[in-house]
């Protein structure tokens, strides 16, 4: 008998929340370290420091965005199939993932009894 199990609305958007909060960050670091680059730069250039800090900030906002709608697309398309000898995950943009039950070789369960191959 074949199950399948897909992320409820809530979980898409608690999952889009925490891929915005990662996002953010790395985006952030990034914005903080390659002005310091783009002015030392500039200053032996004698370049504009604000166009290239505003074309900067540009990008990281369209790359922002762009993660953000490439992870919604995985969230919402996201299904584990649960059937008799295998396990999948398939998602669009991600790699389907079979794992057959004779190589699962350990079960574990957590605090919260979550069990865990």
């Amino acid at each position: 008998m074949q199950q399948t199990f897909k992320f409820s609305e809530a979980g898409v958007k608690l999952m889009m929340r925490k891929s915005k909060k990662r996002a953010f960050i790395v985006f952030g670091c990034i914005t903080l370290f390659i002005p310091l680059t783009i002015y030392i730069i500039n200053r032996q250039l004698n370049s504009s420091f604000y166009l290239t800090i505003l074309i900067l900030l540009i990008v990281v906002i369209f790359g922002i965005h762009t993660s953000n709608k490439k992870n919604l697309k995985i969230y919402e398309s996201f299904n584990i199939i649960i059937d008799e000898d295998i396990f999948i995950r398939d998602a669009n943009g991600l790699v389907k993932l079979e794992i057959f039950k004779h190589d699962i070789t350990l079960a574990e369960e957590n605090i919260n009894g979550d069990i865990f191959y």
